[in-house]
């Protein structure tokens, strides 16, 4: 830990005062909640997050905004108990409530330590921005911070989006959670020296993390090593690379936007249009995918990977039934249409009927079957009052079922009104059927038996079925 005292007063300084502006700025596009709900700093107590602390408890108590800090102990170290104390006592003395969570790192993810301590890191962070109904949460990135990122992206060949480095502010569902948090780092623009006075001249103190050190994590080695071969070389250039990431932002937005005009020329209700697609260059479908998967908060696959998904949805024979699976989610081709959609609980291990009654419930929740019935008013159905007297039982498909879709109409099997309803083959396999008994009552996303249908009245009630939005 450093102290060094000053007489210097901290509202006269340039940090704070661009520190203000800039979360002023940031507040009043983004986070129109952040009044009611208040702030969090990822504070792990290093040099960096100790300054942001600093300035963000300036800026909660000029703008009477609530603050928290929020603290993730990886216990990587044996130090790791004593800096989580240091932080819970600093948090105190400045009146800031203070929450840890505890992660641990068991090598399963195949991302290696660097990389799987970051992806829990920030998914704690989002789980406490959640609990505490925080809408921003700041860290303490700089320019230093920018430029290492640019460095090993380019060492891993990345492309445009990875050399716009991070930006100031957005949401990160991949690295939050999809709970509509905000990502901000308003000490983008500054750098590392700027916070290093910063804390000399206000007496701040903090932890030294001996890791940082350990050259085998690749931005360690970027920092201490190539680093200040290039400032020798080029001084200033850790802002020049900062400058180049916002050039790369500006070209990533307007491939973003290209994106998107493509995305509305191509889209057909649920997913887009093949024939539309291949309409469009082989770079511009690689954008197009990218726009599509970005916009569903998921991990962006590799060039490589990207191209095998664009070829064996595209390419593929016209009667060709293709899933394929990419971080939770799953690209489905069927009849001439991409659709992206999160993938299914597995069903395989639902083997047996679950019996039920209906009293007049809107809807009736069937976990195991990963969705619900919504029970809704109807000029076609079943009379409320019969249905509420019968026992009902739910299963998967067995084979071998007949269903009419009307009362005059012939029975068939439900493999032709599958296909007559063009349902999706992917979801024949995970719809729910109901029985009265013995006798086949509805069929998710088909309907009920005609023979149960009536219109004498327009008091009747109608079943739908609707998928779990959880995946």
């Amino acid at each position: 830990m450093k102290s060094v005292s000053t007489k210097k007063s901290l509202h006269e300084n340039d940090l704070l005062h661009d520190f203000f502006a800039t979360l002023d700025n940031l507040i009043s596009e983004h986070a129109v909640q952040v009044q009611e709900h208040g702030i969090a700093v990822a504070y792990s107590g290093g040099l960096d997050s100790s300054v942001l602390l600093r300035l963000a408890c300036e800026y909660g108590k000029a703008k009477q905004i609530k603050l928290f800090a929020f603290h993730i102990n990886h216990g990587l170290s044996p130090n790791a108990d004593s800096w989580q104390a240091f932080c819970l006592s600093t948090a105190s003395a400045l009146a800031i409530p203070f929450f840890a969570s505890r992660v641990r790192f068991d090598g399963r993810s195949g991302l290696g330590l660097e990389a799987s301590a970051r992806r829990l890191r920030y998914a704690a962070l989002g789980s406490l921005c959640k609990e505490h109904s925080v809408p921003l949460i700041l860290t303490a990135h700089h320019q230093d911070d920018q430029a290492e990122t640019l460095l090993l992206q380019l060492s891993r060949g990345t492309g445009i989006a990875g050399l716009s480095g991070m930006s100031p502010s957005n949401l990160a569902p991949s690295l939050l959670g999809r709970n509509n948090v905000r990502l901000a780092r308003p000490l983008l623009a500054k750098s590392k020296a700027v916070l290093v006075n910063f804390a000399k001249n206000f007496e701040i103190d903090f932890v030294h993390d001996e890791s940082n050190a350990d050259f085998r994590f690749a931005r360690n080695a970027i920092r201490h090593r190539v680093m200040p071969i290039f400032e020798e070389i080029a001084p200033d250039f850790a802002n020049q690379l900062s400058r180049t990431a916002q050039h790369a932002q500006a070209a990533q937005n307007l491939l973003q936007e290209l994106g998107e005009i493509d995305w509305q020329r191509c889209k057909k209700e649920n997913g887009l249009k093949v024939a539309e697609i291949l309409k469009l260059s082989a770079d511009r479908i690689n954008n197009l995918l990218r726009f599509w998967i970005s916009t569903h908060g998921l991990k962006m696959p590799t060039t490589a990977r990207l191209i095998e998904i664009r070829q064996q949805l595209l390419y593929a024979s016209e009667d060709a039934c293709i899933s394929i699976l990419h971080d939770g989610f799953v690209f489905h081709r069927y009849q001439g249409e991409i659709i992206l959609e999160p993938t299914r609980k597995k069903l395989s291990a639902v083997n047996e009927s679950v019996s039920f009654t209906w009293n007049g419930e809107p809807i009736l929740e069937f976990p195991q079957f990963n969705g619900r019935i919504r029970f809704e008013s109807s000029e076609t159905g079943v009379d409320p009052n019969w249905l509420r007297l019968q026992n009902l039982s739910i299963q998967l498909r067995n084979g071998g079922e007949k269903i009419r879709l009307g009362k005059n109409r012939p029975s068939r099997d439900i493999k032709h009104q599958f296909q007559y309803l063009k349902i999706p083959f992917w979801r024949r396999g995970i719809l729910p059927f109901v029985y009265l008994g013995d006798v086949l009552f509805f069929v998710a996303e088909v309907g009920i038996d005609g023979n149960f249908q009536t219109t004498e009245s327009h008091d009747l009630i109608n079943l739908r079925w609707e998928f779990s939005t959880e995946h």
